[in-house]
């Protein structure tokens, strides 16, 4: 029991320390000394291991004492997270409206309140944030007790999972939040599990399912070729539309006996050429993407291929 008796004395001194500390902040306060008793606040939330009493304490009053520094974005920080875990909080009558603004601001965003599952499976518990838009959980904390009955506690600080020794029984559960203070506190879950139970990890996502053509990707979809086949006997439709105009030119020139040189309408057939080579490229690759995308657009009406964990199966 000696190393019980330790933590006691370490906790007792740490309050007592920490009550000191918030004592100071107070007596900074009503001396107007704002910037010193938020950074003494601050440094008492970064401290760790307050409960979610407190928390909301130490963060309503950073809160008001950022809002009397005019840090406006600093004071509605800390009144959401007031919020968050403390949904019934209001500021007194009589307070003063440079404090009701920011702390109204932070209501208005509507922040709902911290709201925490855990879960427990073989020796493996698990904390759920399932409403925490802050992102205040970050870490979980279980007390447990051995079979002898001797307590401890087993802490990941960025994690939301811990396994429970197999001789041991999670008695209470917390979350964490990056400081270590616990800003959720609940009953351990009950789970099945033996004494030789070893502490597994949650089951893999699925693998993922795709209809196939019509998958993921875009070069599985038949509309993807469609388009491309069309944009792409555009293009030719210009080189052809420009070849036929060389042609016309070069005719024309032609037919004009001896007023032009041969280097002239030499050019114009080189070119003319090289626009109608790349005409009929556009038209090839066009159909051909055309008939991609009509195989495809068949083959997804006629067929649906599934693939799993136990190979490619289809309908047909």
């Amino acid at each position: 029991m000696r190393w019980l008796a330790v933590a006691l004395v370490l906790l007792v001194g740490a309050s007592a320390r920490a009550d000191d500390d918030l004592a100071e902040v107070h007596r900074l306060e009503g001396a107007l000394d704002y910037d010193r008793a938020l950074a003494l606040v601050e440094k008492l939330i970064a401290r760790g291991g307050a409960d979610p009493a407190r928390l909301a304490d130490l963060h309503l009053l950073a809160g008001k004492l950022a809002a009397g520094l005019d840090r406006a974005a600093a004071a509605e920080d800390h009144f959401a997270r007031v919020l968050a875990l403390r949904p019934d909080t209001r500021l007194p009558d009589g307070t003063s409206p440079k404090l009701t603004v920011r702390f109204e601001a932070a209501r208005i965003r509507g922040i709902p309140p911290l709201h925490v599952s855990a879960t427990l499976a073989r020796g493996l518990l698990v904390v759920a944030p399932e409403a925490d838009p802050l992102g205040l959980v970050v870490g979980v904390q279980v007390d447990v007790v051995d079979r002898a009955g001797r307590r401890d506690q087993i802490a990941e600080r960025a994690a939301l999972r811990v396994a429970i020794p197999p001789s041991s029984t999670a008695t209470q559960v917390a979350a964490l939040d990056a400081n270590g203070n616990r800003v959720w506190v609940g009953p351990a879950p009950t789970g099945e599990r033996s004494a030789s139970a070893e502490p597994i990890a949650p089951p893999p996502h699925p693998p993922e399912h795709h209809d196939t053509p019509e998958g993921s990707s875009p070069f599985a979809r038949w509309s993807t070729w469609a388009i491309a086949a069309g944009a792409i006997g555009a293009i030719g439709g210009g080189f052809a539309w420009r070849s036929k105009s060389l042609q016309d030119q070069w005719n024309r020139l032609r037919a004009e006996d001896g007023q032009h040189d041969y280097s002239s309408l030499q050019s114009i057939e080189h070119r003319g050429r090289t626009y109608a080579i790349a005409a009929d490229i556009s038209f090839g690759v066009a159909a051909a993407a055309g008939v991609v995308a009509v195989i495809l657009a068949v083959t997804h009406r006629e067929s649906k291929i599934t693939v799993g964990p136990a190979g490619v199966a289809g309908r047909f």
